[in-house]
């Protein structure tokens, strides 16, 4: 495998990361999507969530010691946690594409593990990715900058938009 700008970001990204994911919904835009009643719901509730009880705390993993990479998510509203994810990322022979598999975890339906695959490219400067895979039953663009020590997460739909300023909180 060619030690190209993915498996430097990776490697470098190594670690645990948190901040505050400030989300807007569009609930006209959600209204007219077309999704599946249990992922309407669920988007619902996460405009609602966020509006009473404040932005939720975006917890990340990145562990690039493998051939593969290991890349974990949390989302904690109240201490509580509100949906998990485990991925694998691949990274393809060019050294910068990548493709990711795995599975997300909410907490209204824990028993309920739904499969996640996407794909992505890393940027030639190691210092971002974008990303694409289909979140509750929409089609989610996530693009991550490195910025000083922070690692800048945006993540969009067509009704939706996430921001988060991630510290890494280990090595």
């Amino acid at each position: 495998m060619t030690d190209g700008s993915a498996r430097r970001y990776y490697r470098a990204m190594e670690g645990r990361w948190r901040g505050r994911l400030a989300l807007t919904i569009d609930l006209g835009a959600l209204a007219t999507a077309s999704l599946g009643t249990f992922d309407r719901l669920a988007w619902r509730f996460s405009a609602w969530s966020g509006r009473a009880l404040g932005p939720p705390w975006l917890e990340t993993s990145v562990d690039a010691t493998g051939d593969a990479v290991i890349h974990t998510t949390r989302v904690r509203q109240l201490g509580a946690s509100a949906a998990s994810g485990l991925e694998t990322i691949t990274i393809d022979p060019d050294g910068r594409r990548f493709v990711l598999r795995g599975t997300h975890r909410f907490a209204w339906a824990p028993w309920r593990g739904r499969p996640v695959e996407g794909t992505g490219e890393v940027a030639e400067d190691a210092r971002g990715a974008r990303y694409a895979f289909d979140y509750l039953g929409a089609r989610l663009v996530q693009t991550t900058r490195v910025e000083g020590e922070a690692l800048v997460v945006r993540q969009e739909t067509a009704f939706s938009l996430g921001e988060a300023r991630l510290e890494r909180v280990a090595r």
